[in-house]
């Protein structure tokens, strides 16, 4: 990541802690590092460059910021729509077949308890309909719902559109132009 601190800048990145003989156990540990990032310089000289270090109140003024800026981040990846649909749809799916039978007609519960064939797509319905009820309750407005679309869900805000499947269905549903979200199906 690129800061500007002082008209300076730096770049920070993660430094191996020790050699890499950590490699072959797994057990290697990083520490972020500041550095001042020469290709904004290109009129300096490598060495002058390197001569721009930051001294240790800017380092940790520096670091401070990527960490907020991080958190940030975080937070905002943790709210997408993508990590919405799919927390649901999996909290959803891990409910079990008995709860997700409150989403399934007479019939379809019927056929999940037979042990029928097409148990997987009942249960993926049951799934899609149950995370497009939530949705609609704790988001309303914010996520449309096309069972029959080439695509399962509309982010209203941006258009962005999804495709709520599992790993085994993928390439099925890769081509429907779509982002893919992945969800696992109870046993």
């Amino acid at each position: 990541m690129g800061v500007l601190s002082g008209g300076v800048a730096y770049i920070v990145s993660d430094e191996l802690v020790g050699d890499y003989a950590c490699a072959k156990t797994g057990q290697c540990q990083t520490r972020p590092v500041v550095r001042p990032d020469c290709n904004v310089f290109p009129a300096y000289k490598h060495s002058s460059c390197e001569a721009v270090y930051p001294s240790a109140a800017i380092e940790n003024t520096i670091l401070a910021g990527v960490s907020a800026f991080s958190l940030v981040r975080a937070a905002v990846a943790a709210n997408a729509p993508e990590a919405v649909i799919g927390r649901l749809a999996q909290a959803h799916a891990n409910s079990g077949r008995q709860a997700l039978a409150a989403y399934m007609s007479d019939l379809e519960a019927a056929a999940v308890q037979a042990g029928s064939r097409a148990t997987p797509a009942i249960l993926g319905q049951a799934v899609h309909t149950a995370t497009a009820r939530s949705l609609a309750q704790i988001y309303p407005g914010k996520y449309l719902y096309y069972p029959r679309a080439p695509f399962d869900f509309v982010y209203v805000p941006t258009g962005q559109v999804f495709e709520l499947t599992t790993l085994g269905q993928a390439g099925s549903h890769a081509a429907r132009g779509a982002d893919l979200i992945f969800y696992t199906l109870p046993r």
